[in-house]
């Protein structure tokens, strides 16, 4: 493949991303929140400058400052004409005038960023494969297959972390790649630097440096003791040189710089309680049943974010790699197998966006055996080029299916039945967080309130409890995203809901899948995405 062909293969893929990136762009906005959970976006960047100063916060700082930044133009924009009083507590929707339209452009402008990022992630992947294998092909088609990965697509437009760790956490590995094929000195220092931009966006991502570190301690050590015995002088003096105190100065220094524990060393200390002795992880990993069965759903959470044809190739890549290229593989392999050993398997569960990481480096080995097939002469040609085909024609209907469900969210439906059907003076109740519900809030209701299930009184909703401040709802509207469990105490209040004992009768009830999901086989589809959406109405009678 000549670079003329390289670069119009890596130009296609960029067009190919940038064509599909109005689709979900604007997936739930406007909204004074995101309808995707942990998205930092609009209230953790607001927040983000107090915080780092004398406050602390679950999460790391630079993504909220990078976010801060970017809306900068914008808030001083509103703070110029009068719709905007930055004096106001960071992140209230009383800052603003018109908080639904204002606090979405900023969810916007976060989305923006990870579609920008992403772009850079796909990139960074095709030079990777290219430093890698030394081959043109496999990096066109890497890059092709993470901008078709769903996992990719879908928090390439959302304002969650995961997508910017990513990005600094591959960059980090194209740096590592260098530090352990040329030992120079800006290879060390730029995978101690880029180490720190990762960490300081998401603090998981720090199991996938404990291999890497171990690698990178024992190569540096074998150059100390190949210096010393050709140029003479201790070991360790050697192993103690620019290029070590570089990466280890890059590394802690830039993690200060984001963390500021210099300054504010308590907001610190409860940023590290909050995971290590806190709410942390707590009440998420209560169904673990062992690391094997950890391990197998990690597996299988890879080939739900990818597809089955991009994890067959991801497959099929290694096991090409470790012949071809054994020690260029492990190098790839080796932070992958360091992230589930030290982040996944500690912490007891896991969710799509966790193995985001793991599904954007396995592009590589995905783009190997894509290139190596395609590469095929003769007969097996015929039947090799139309499978590549059909794996990306494939990886990209299966992403299409995930944005098209979020054009079509149930939401938006149930938005238009309570517009159309409902009396502005009613009073209507949305139960569970606001992220999983259709924007009441956004539709002018006079009496409207959302409530969490425990807030609930025990003979709700004819008696709504002390929380209700609006009284017994005309209309509830639940989310399937929120339902409390079978073991929940407030369990019997859904049950009397939905089976009619409470005195309310579903008027509306709604769990919309996209029509590529009918016929497209083995589709899934990101589960905060259209969830089924129930409407009660107070039977009068």
């Amino acid at each position: 493949m000549t670079d003329r062909r390289t670069a119009l293969g890596l130009a296609a893929v960029v067009l190919l991303w940038l064509a599909l990136a109005p689709l979900g762009l604007d997936w739930g906005l406007p909204n004074a929140r995101s309808w995707s959970n942990d998205d930092i976006a609009p209230k953790f960047p607001l927040q983000a400058p107090g915080e780092w100063r004398s406050g602390t916060d679950k999460y790391p700082y630079l993504q909220a400052f990078i976010d801060r930044a970017i809306y900068t133009p914008a808030l001083r924009a509103w703070a110029a004409e009068g719709s905007f009083d930055p004096g106001c507590p960071a992140g209230k929707t009383r800052c603003f005038q018109r908080p639904h339209a204002q606090l979405g452009h900023l969810i916007r402008l976060s989305r923006l960023r990870s579609l920008a990022m992403g772009l850079g992630l796909i990139l960074v992947l095709a030079a990777l494969a290219w430093r890698l294998y030394g081959d043109r092909r496999a990096a066109v088609l890497a890059a092709l297959a993470a901008a078709t990965t769903q996992v990719l697509v879908f928090f390439g437009r959302m304002g969650n972390l995961d997508l910017p760790q990513t990005f600094w956490f591959l960059l980090s590995i194209l740096a590592l790649e260098r530090l352990l094929r040329r030992g120079d000195r800006r290879g060390y220092w730029a995978f101690g630097i880029l180490g720190a931009c990762a960490i300081g966006t998401k603090d998981g991502i720090v199991g996938a440096y404990v291999l890497p570190a171990l690698l990178v301690l024992a190569v540096h050590a074998g150059r100390a003791r190949r210096a010393a015995r050709a140029e003479g002088g201790a070991v360790w003096r050697r192993f103690l040189d620019a290029r070590m105190l570089g990466l280890v100065i890059g590394l802690f220094g830039s993690y200060a710089l984001i963390m500021n524990p210099v300054f504010n060393p308590a907001g610190f200390r409860g940023h590290l309680d909050h995971w290590l002795v806190g709410e942390g992880i707590k009440g998420y990993n209560q169904d673990f049943e062992g690391s094997w069965a950890l391990l197998l759903e990690t597996v299988y959470r890879v080939r739900e974010s990818q597809g089955w044809p991009l994890f067959l190739l991801s497959g099929v890549g290694i096991g090409l790699g470790l012949v071809r290229r054994p020690r260029q593989t492990a190098w790839l392999l080796l932070p992958a197998s360091s992230y589930v050993l030290f982040t996944i398997l500690p912490i007891h569960f896991v969710y799509n966006r966790f193995v985001l990481p793991l599904a954007a480096l396995l592009a590589v080995p995905a783009g190997l055996a894509a290139a190596w097939l395609w590469g095929q002469t003769g007969r097996r040609a015929w039947l090799a080029r139309p499978v590549v085909a059909l794996a990306f024609a494939y990886s990209l209907l299966y992403a299409l299916n995930m944005l098209l469900g979020m054009q079509g969210d149930t939401r938006y439906a149930a938005e238009a039945f309570l517009r159309e059907t409902v009396p502005v003076e009613a009073v209507i109740h949305t139960l569970g967080p606001e992220e999983y519900l259709p924007r009441v809030d956004w539709l002018g209701f006079a009496r409207e309130q959302t409530m969490n299930w425990d807030e609930l009184g025990a003979g709700y909703p004819l008696d709504p409890g002390p929380e209700a401040k609006t009284g017994v709802p005309d209309y509830v509207v639940l989310s399937d995203k929120s339902w409390p469990r079978r073991a929940d105490a407030e369990r019997p209040i859904l049950d009397r809901l939905l089976s009619g004992e409470a005195g309310y009768a579903v008027v509306f009830d709604q769990e919309r899948r996209p029509a590529l999901q009918a016929w497209l086989p083995g589709a899934w589809m990101e589960l905060r995405v259209s969830p089924r959406i129930v409407i009660l109405a107070r039977d009068r009678d």
